[in-house]
């Protein structure tokens, strides 16, 4: 008898485990929890792991951006074309060989391109100094991402025509050193658009 009903017990845990599953997956099962089940909590998540993740999408974005930043899209002009030259076919697509071609053709786009790959690059550059803070080889660090950002900011001024100098250096220039307090005037704002869209969506629905 005894060992009839251990096996009636062992046949009907297992039946029950498979018919109801656990809490996360019942929780996943419908689509729209998953923001709600993967976001972050205090009292669930440790500073720690989200510092760790934080550091590597920190690390993900400034690659990215350093990558598209020193090899734009469109790639480069392979030649050289001036007014006045023999094998000169236009003068409005005037470039010199390493330029960037959206540079010449598409000015204002470039300059937009610049302009958010650099806010990307230069926030990116921010959170890893701020969390990597009082870490071990901080001086060491920092003069690392400091040579990443001159790399970068003495990169693309030399890949743009002479005519957005002054916009690429006065752009890497100035983020990079407003960052921190963009990121602290714009979090609040950031914050109270969050709060209302919230109250929005929760009148509507």
């Amino acid at each position: 008898m005894r060992a009839r009903d251990t096996v009636t017990s062992t046949a009907t845990t297992s039946h029950t485990s498979i018919d109801s599953p656990s809490t996360p997956e019942r929780f996943c099962s419908n689509g729209n929890n998953l923001v709600e089940y993967f976001k972050f909590k205090k009292h669930r998540d440790s500073p720690s792991e989200a510092r760790g993740t934080l550091l590597v999408i920190a690390v993900l974005v400034a690659t990215a951006t350093f990558q598209v930043g020193v090899s734009p899209p469109g790639g480069f002009w392979q030649d050289t074309n001036l007014p006045g030259q023999k094998n000169s076919t236009s003068s409005n697509n005037a470039h010199v060989a390493g330029q960037a071609i959206m540079a010449t053709t598409n000015k204002v786009g470039f300059m937009l391109f610049v302009f958010f790959n650099s806010v990307g690059f230069s926030m990116s550059l921010y959170m890893l100094y701020v969390l990597t803070s009082k870490f071990p080889l901080q001086f060491e660090l920092q003069i690392c991402l400091l040579a990443m950002y001159c790399t970068y900011g003495t990169a693309l001024p030399c890949v743009v025509p002479s005519n957005l100098h002054l916009f690429v250096q006065l752009t890497t220039t100035i983020l990079s050193s407003t960052m921190s307090a963009l990121a602290l005037s714009v979090r609040p704002l950031a914050r109270m658009l969050r709060t209302s869209f919230k109250d929005c969506a929760h009148g509507v629905f």
